[in-house]
């Protein structure tokens, strides 16, 4: 019994290790290339705070996503709601707790009318998100005369080390019971699969999208919180430009869900996220311009993309080529065999 759980916990070390290779990777190339200039620990902290709204967004992502939905207005809903909240907060003196609870309702709110918008028009997702983004957007510019929101002192402190760990921290305990343990992210996974049979079995695709919204606006609520509080302002926004950081959020998410081999999908996120913000003060911290940058970063997301797209066939080609050569061995054991009695 000790050998079989020392055999488990092995393994589970080995997997988180080459989990960890796309990190270490990308840390040593910019590390190399800096000359030892980047990734100091100042930088690694600073990286492991900034990247706490990234993953919140990625996991409320890999609801919809999971689903086979795409949602390209989530950083749009968080802008959004990180403005209307922290104005309503500030002004009505709600403190942190109400700043919460107004950012989560805002959130719910958005998230429950794009659910509505994509149940009622039998368009792509992605098409119909990417109209509410630029809608989202526009609200912003008109919403409190348009100033954004600029908060300071206690209100911001969720955004600090180390009240954000301690978010993200319970952030991912209820990522992983909702996950995990509630029937709702079973249909989830049972549509992204197969949505013919699992509609076949009675499994009903728009009030599982709905679910999913739902539970995608309960994390956004959370990330807006805590991008207001990592900044201490937030802008009004226009003409797609929230469409960074839903990218940011999508690429860790596909790295997460590309990891699941060798770690659990919250996991996968985290080192995805974290793999993201490196590589983006990596590449500042050699003097690459913002449109190179841009460009690496999109090269970046299509190599992600392919990987994740084909990790079934690439594993597939990989026992393939492992049972071939089990065969060979044994085929050229044989002949010797037989030569040996001749």
């Amino acid at each position: 019994m000790v050998f079989v759980q020392n055999s488990r916990a092995q393994k589970a070390a080995i997997n988180f290790l080459k989990a960890m290779l796309l990190p270490i990777i990308v840390y040593l190339l910019f590390f190399i290339s800096s000359q030892g200039t980047f990734g100091t620990w100042a930088t690694i902290k600073n990286n492991a705070v900034n990247m706490i709204p990234s993953i919140l967004i990625a996991w409320g992502l890999s609801f919809v996503f999971s689903a086979g939905i795409w949602d390209m207005s989530a950083a749009a809903v968080v802008t959004f709601s990180a403005i209307v909240a922290g104005n309503v907060a500030q002004t009505a003196s709600l403190g942190l707790v109400g700043l919460i609870a107004v950012s989560i309702f805002v959130s719910l709110l958005l998230s429950l009318v794009t659910a509505a918008v994509c149940s009622l028009f039998d368009v792509s997702s992605m098409i119909i998100t990417l109209g509410l983004m630029l809608a989202y957007e526009a609200m912003t510019t008109f919403v409190f005369g348009g100033s954004g929101v600029y908060m300071m002192g206690d209100m911001v402190l969720l955004g600090q080390s180390p009240y954000c760990f301690i978010v993200i921290g319970v952030s991912l305990l209820l990522f992983i019971g909702l996950w995990k343990y509630t029937t709702v992210s079973h249909h989830i996974r049972a549509l992204g699969s197969n949505k013919e049979i699992s509609e076949g079995i009675g499994i009903s695709f728009k009030k599982v999208q709905l679910k999913a919204f739902m539970l995608e606006g309960l994390f956004l609520g959370i990330a807006a919180v805590i991008y207001l509080s990592n900044i201490g302002s937030v802008s009004s926004v226009l003409d797609m430009s929230s469409m960074s950081m839903n990218f940011d959020a999508m690429i860790a998410m596909f790295i997460g869900m590309s990891l699941t081999r060798y770690c659990s999908l919250p996991v996968g996120i985290i080192i995805g996220s974290f793999t993201m913000k490196m590589l983006s003060t990596g590449l500042m911290s050699i003097g690459l311009k913002a449109n190179m940058q841009g460009i690496f970063t999109g090269v970046f997301l299509i190599a992600i993309l392919a990987y994740s797209t084909n990790q079934g066939k690439i594993f597939d080609a990989r026992e393939a080529r492992k049972r071939k050569k089990i065969v060979n061995a044994r085929l050229l054991t044989e002949a010797r065999v037989d030569q040996m009695q001749v």
